[in-house]
């Protein structure tokens, strides 16, 4: 079935600790659908419960964004994009393992997991993506367009960025992150404080991604929960 939007993620392996454990953070597999419990559940904080918390990264699936969701072009289908995909995996290079870090990233304040060090190779795989795929896509309408500038606070080069790419956050601009939460900006600090306690007991630490494939999601109908359709492994050293 063709897919409202489709996007290009970085999922962990489907065997490690992180994208197991990352699912059940979130409470969902994207990849079979499976709704799945979150250990810390019943933590109550400021009156509601964790997983109040979590509500749009559980929409989108565990992932990092490599090439963010978007429309594909009317005359192709999803076969053409799983072959692009799996064509440009091959001629990357998987980055070697990193260890990841929980952080808190503005401007809304959400908590992700963060490369712990810089790890250049990861630019690399996110930029390839960005500019190889980006034919693929609808250009976004005037309307689109107006409506993301109004939305987020970008500075000159995310907005010539979100023009040029139809995204802001790439390129020079890109920052690898697992979303873990909804933005906490306007919650009091003890709550962040308490998710970034609770989710460093859940990953363990150090967290530590031995390798992600690039991997397409699909979202069926506007505003339906992500599911993952396809991994295209990238190769080894």
């Amino acid at each position: 079935h063709p897919m409202h939007r489709y996007a290009v993620y970085a999922a962990p392996s489907a065997s490690s600790p992180l994208w197991q454990r990352g699912c059940t953070w979130l409470g969902r597999d994207p990849a079979t659908g499976a709704r799945l419990r979150n250990p810390f559940a019943d933590a109550v904080l400021a009156g509601e419960s964790l997983v109040h918390y979590l509500s749009d990264p559980m929409r989108y699936g565990f992932h990092a964004t490599l090439k963010a969701p978007f429309t594909l072009r009317a005359d192709l289908g999803f076969d053409d994009l799983h072959r692009t995909v799996t064509m440009l995996a091959q001629q990357l290079t998987a980055p070697p393992p990193f260890e990841l870090a929980v952080r808190s990233m503005a401007p809304s304040e959400y908590l992700a997991l963060v490369p712990a060090h810089k790890v250049p190779e990861i630019g690399t795989v996110a930029a390839h993506c960005v500019q190889q795929l980006h034919a693929l896509a609808e250009p976004l309408s005037a309307e689109a367009l107006a409506t993301r500038r109004t939305k987020s606070q970008l500075d000159a080069r995310e907005d010539e960025l979100l023009q040029r790419w139809g995204y802001p956050y790439v390129l020079d601009r890109f920052r690898l992150h697992f979303t873990l939460s909804n933005g906490l900006a306007g919650t009091a600090p003890e709550i962040s404080g308490e998710i970034i306690r609770l989710a460093q007991r859940h990953f363990g630490d150090p967290v530590v991604c031995k390798r992600f494939d690039l991997a397409i999601y699909g979202e069926p109908t506007p505003g339906a929960d992500f599911v993952l359709l396809a991994r295209c492994p990238m190769q080894r050293t």
